[in-house]
């Protein structure tokens, strides 16, 4: 999946998406999800959600299904506060 479509994903299943360096990353940065959830549980399943409902109207396909899900394992949180961020060292931020 290309990451502005992995953005607008993220943006359709109601979440705000941002850069992000996480601990061990040197600075470096990757694509942050701002949520309210405590795990990455929750936000996954929502992304998964929505994606499942593209593939409902046409628009989405098994294998960026599959590739989703993919990504989704590799996903990590954080405490910010009043809220989480979920984020993926592996997908580097691109303006």
């Amino acid at each position: 999946m290309e990451f502005k479509e992995l953005c607008q994903l993220i943006k359709d299943a109601g979440y705000s998406v941002r850069s992000y360096s996480g601990r061990g990353m040197g600075n470096k940065q990757c694509l942050g999800i701002d949520t309210k959830h405590t795990d990455t549980m929750g936000v996954a399943l929502d992304l998964v959600s929505e994606y499942l409902g593209e593939c409902n109207r046409g628009t989405g396909s098994i294998s960026k299904a599959q590739d989703l899900c993919e990504l989704l394992k590799c996903a990590r949180s954080d405490s910010m506060g009043k809220g989480y961020i979920v984020y993926f060292p592996e997908i580097k931020w691109k303006n």
